[in-house]
C-alpha cells in the first residue's frame, strides 16, 4: 500500500482529481514508456512512505469523483452503441446457505457464540465456512455476475473474515475492486490500451500481461489491500488511535441526507446517494456500506502517517541519515538524487521557429537565429547585470509557458528534475550566484541567472523517507501477521460494471 503522505491534507468527499498508481509486481501490469515533451524543469514530486503497494487512493478515490471517474471511462465508450459487451463473461452467483436461510453462522473457528460482524449484521450469508484461507484468486476462471441488488443474497455472501469476528461480504469487496480498476485508469489513462486493457468489455475475458485475467489482477490488488488496510485499522483500536475530527466529521457527512456528499449527488444529477455511488461501484453498493469503507480507509492511513511512518521518521537522526544516504550513495546518484542543495534559477528561452524534422530536430538556419536572439537579450542583461533586470527580460522575451509570468523563476528544485544539459549547468561545482549564460536544449536556447543554491536538501529528505518507510513497512508485515485475514474465493461474485455501462451507452 502506498499512501499520500501531505501533512496539510484534509478529507473531502466531494469530486476531485484522481491520483493514483498501480501495483507492484507481481500483480501489477508493465508501465508503458511513454515520451512525453520534455519541459525544462518540472517540480518534483513529494517523495510518499512507502507501504506495500496497491492502496495509494488519494482523496478523489475516497470521495471518488464519482461522477468524473466513470465519466472518463464512459466518454471513451461513447460512441460504440453498435459494440455491446461482446462475447457476455461467465456468471457467477451465491447462494443461500443449506438450511435456506441468511441468518448468519458462526463457523468453527471462532468461539461459540461470538458475532459474526458485517455491515449486513445478522443478514450476512456466511456459507462454505471450511473454505476460508484455502483457496486463491487463480482457482476460478471468471467472478463477473451481470446482476446485482443491495441487499440480495450474493452481496451479502461472506467473502473474507478475520479473527476479531469481522466479515467482508461482496458489497464491501465491490469498492476495494473498483477502485483498483479506477487507480490504474486514473494513473494511465489513454495508455490503458497499451496494456492490453479493454474498458468495453469484461475484465474476466481480458488477459493482464502480468498472467491471468483483469478481473483476477484487480481481485488480487483489492484482497492484497483490504487484508492491510483491515490489518492496520485494528491496530489503531487496540492503540486507542482516533481518526482527527476534520476526517471523522467529514466521513459522516456521507450519511447526512442535507450533508455536502448528497449534495454533490444531486448536483451531478442522481435521485440519492445510493445511485450516486451504484454508478461507479455496482448496484450491490449502499451509502452505509460506502460510509465503512471511508472510515476502516482513512483510519489505516491516518494510522500509517502519523503513528507508523511519523513515528519512524522523528526518531531518525541527521547523522544517521546521511550514513544511510552514503552507504548507499551509488544507487541514489543511480536515480538522480545526488548529495547537493536544491536550486533557485531564472532563465529566457528562445525557440527556434518553424517545424521539427522527421528527427526532432530546428533547422540549423532556424537554430542560428534563435541563437542570436539569445545572445542579442544576453547582451541587454550584461548591460545591467541583476536579478531584478532579467527578471524584467525575461517578462518580455521568455517563451517558456511555464515560467513566462513570473520572471523566468524556476525556484527550488532539486537534481534530475531538468533536461539534462539545463541540470548539469544548474548543478556544476563551480556555478556561483549571479552566473549567467546560455545553454542549448531540445526545446532552443536558455539564458539561466543562477540565484544560488536553497537550504532544501532533496538527497537528504529522499533517504529520510526511505529509511522511515522501510521501518513503517516491516511493521505493517508485523500487523499482517497479527490481524490475518482469510478469503474464500468461492463466494466471491464482482459486477460486471464495464459491460454494463457499455450497455447503457
Amino acid at each position: 500500500m502506498d499512501l499520500e503522505h501531505n501533512e496539510n491534507e484534509e478529507l473531502e468527499v466531494t469530486p476531485a482529481e484522481p491520483e493514483a498508481a498501480p501495483e507492484a509486481e507481481p500483480e501489477t501490469a508493465p508501465v508503458p514508456e511513454a515520451e512525453p515533451e520534455e519541459k525544462p524543469e518540472e517540480k518534483p514530486a513529494e517523495k510518499k512512505p512507502g507501504m506495500s503497494k496497491g492502496a495509494k487512493i488519494a482523496i478523489f478515490l475516497a470521495a471518488l469523483a464519482l461522477a468524473a471517474a466513470i465519466a472518463a471511462c464512459v466518454l471513451l465508450i461513447t460512441g460504440r452503441k453498435d459494440h455491446p459487451a461482446e462475447t457476455e463473461a461467465p456468471q457467477t452467483e451465491a447462494t443461500e446457505a443449506t438450511d435456506g436461510t441468511t441468518e448468519t453462522v458462526a463457523d468453527k473457528t471462532l468461539e461459540a457464540g461470538e458475532e459474526v460482524t458485517t455491515t449486513y449484521g445478522k443478514a450476512a450469508n456466511l456459507i462454505d465456512a471450511d473454505n476460508f484461507g484455502k483457496n486463491a484468486v487463480t482457482d476460478n476462471a471468471a467472478y463477473t455476475t451481470g446482476t446485482a441488488e443491495a441487499g440480495d443474497v450474493q452481496m451479502r455472501t461472506v467473502v473474507a473474515r478475520d479473527a476479531t469476528g469481522y466479515c467482508l461480504t461482496n458489497a464491501d469487496l465491490q469498492i476495494y475492486y473498483w477502485m483498483e480498476f479506477y487507480q490504474l485508469m486514473n494513473n494511465y489513462g489513454s495508455y490503458a490500451s497499451m496494456l492490453g486493457l479493454d474498458y468495453t468489455k469484461a475484465l474476466a475475458l481480458q488477459d493482464a500481461p502480468s498472467g491471468g485475467t483483469w478481473e483476477q489482477y484487480f481481485l488480487t490488488s483489492a484482497t492484497n489491500n483490504f487484508a492491510e488496510i483491515r490489518a492496520l485499522y485494528l491496530a489503531a483500536q487496540e492503540a486507542g488511535y482516533e481518526l482527527p475530527e476534520a476526517d471523522a466529521s467529514s466521513i459522516e457527512d456521507v450519511l447526512d441526507p442535507e450533508g455536502s456528499f448528497a449534495k454533490s449527488a444531486a448536483d451531478n444529477g442522481y435521485d440519492d446517494v445510493d445511485a450516486y455511488l451504484q454508478v461507479n461501484f455496482g448496484k450491490g453498493v449502499t451509502t452505509e456500506i460506502y460510509h465503512d469503507y471511508l472510515l476502516t480507509y482513512y483510519t489505516a492511513v491516518n494510522y500509517y502517517k502519523n503513528v507508523l511512518y511519523g513515528e519512524s521518521a522523528n526518531a531518525l537522526t541527521d547523522a544517521e541519515i546521511e550514513a544511510y544516504y552514503d552507504e548507499n550513495a551509488q544507487s541514489y546518484i543511480d536515480q538522480g538524487v545526488t548529495k547537493v542543495n536544491n536550486v533557485s534559477v531564472r532563465h529566457i528561452l528562445i525557440q527556434p521557429e518553424g517545424e521539427k524534422d522527421s528527427d526532432g530536430n530546428y533547422s540549423d538556419e532556424a537554430k542560428a537565429a534563435a541563437k542570436a536572439e539569445a545572445e542579442r537579450i544576453l547582451a541587454l542583461w550584461q548591460a545591467d547585470p541583476t536579478e531584478d533586470n532579467f527578471k524584467t527580460l525575461a517578462l518580455e522575451y521568455n517563451q517558456d509557458p511555464g515560467s513566462k509570468d513570473n520572471g523566468g523563476l524556476y525556484e527550488d528544485f532539486q537534481p534530475g528534475k531538468m533536461v539534462t544539459e539545463f541540470n548539469d549547468w544548474c548543478f556544476d561545482e563551480s556555478r556561483q550566484p549571479g552566473d549567467c549564460e546560455i545553454v542549448e536544449t531540445t526545446h532552443g536556447y536558455h539564458i539561466i541567472y543562477f540565484i544560488g543554491q536553497t537550504e532544501t536538501r532533496a538527497w537528504f529528505d529522499t533517504a529520510k523517507d526511505d529509511m522511515a518507510s522501510a521501518a513503517a513497512g516491516e511493521k505493517i508485515t508485523e500487523l499482517k501477521t497479527k490481524y490475518p485475514v482469510e478469503f474464500n474465493f468461492n463466494n466471491v461474485v464482482i459486477y460486471d460494471l464495464l459491460s454494463a455501462s457499455v450497455s447503457a451507452s
